[in-house]
């Protein structure tokens, strides 16, 4: 479960830092909704449950030796990108970013 270990990395990061946030979360990385939803259920009951978070999408891209570059829909939990143009493996070049930003500066 990717959206368990997004949320422990940044309840860690409250921890030593309370603050409202911004998570720029990549499409490789969780899924936006589900991170959220286990994110609230986290916090529920804790010092943390009063912060505000915010979180936006960063959609994946790759790059590959076939000359393709742009977006490629995510389907679910993936490890690596296919080339929707051949099939290949191709370079991530966004997508699996997981960026924490003070509110007041996002």
């Amino acid at each position: 479960m990717h959206e368990f270990s997004a949320v422990q990395h940044v309840l860690n990061d409250l921890e030593k830092n309370p603050r409202d946030i911004k998570v720029k979360l990549g499409a490789m990385r969780a899924d936006k909704e589900v991170f959220l939803s286990t994110l609230k259920e986290m916090r529920r009951g804790t010092d943390l449950e009063s912060i505000r978070i915010e979180a936006e999408k960063i959609d994946a891209k790759g790059k590959c030796s076939c000359s393709f570059e742009g977006e490629i829909e995510v389907p679910g939990h993936v490890h690596f990108l296919r080339c929707p143009k051949c099939g290949e493996v191709c370079e991530t070049v966004k997508g699996n970013e997981l960026i924490i930003e003070d509110l007041e500066n996002a």
